[in-house]
């Protein structure tokens, strides 16, 4: 099901899948960050992107989400929306990130960009 066609169906527990959630608002990621980490039981598991950090250490962010096997959850604001590739080889991983929409605290549905 492509991203956006309904709801997201509930994950399968493996340490091969990781997850990427996009946010806009920068206090939404670390509301994110600490309920997700609480509930994981690891804070090394989450890592973030947003606008304020610098190049070096949003590259640093990218490959530690995409080959550190302990780095399952990566937040970001549009900051790493353009720019950067999470994409990764099937042959290098089984299990591709899981696509996830973006949701307020309340839960409803973020608006999305028109393409």
């Amino acid at each position: 099901m492509p991203c956006g066609a309904g709801p997201i169906p509930l994950p399968t527990p493996s340490p091969h899948k990781k997850l990427v959630i996009f946010s806009e608002h920068r206090d939404t990621l670390n509301y994110l960050e600490g309920s997700i980490t609480s509930l994981l039981g690891r804070k090394d598991a989450v890592v973030i992107i947003h606008g304020g950090i610098g190049r070096e250490e949003r590259l640093e962010v990218q490959e530690s989400f995409k080959h550190d096997p302990q780095v399952q959850v990566l937040l970001a604001t549009d900051a790493a929306g353009e720019g950067i590739n999470l994409q990764r080889s099937r042959a290098a991983s089984p299990e591709p990130a899981s696509c996830a929409s973006s949701r307020s605290r309340a839960g409803s549905p973020a608006p999305r960009p028109s393409p």
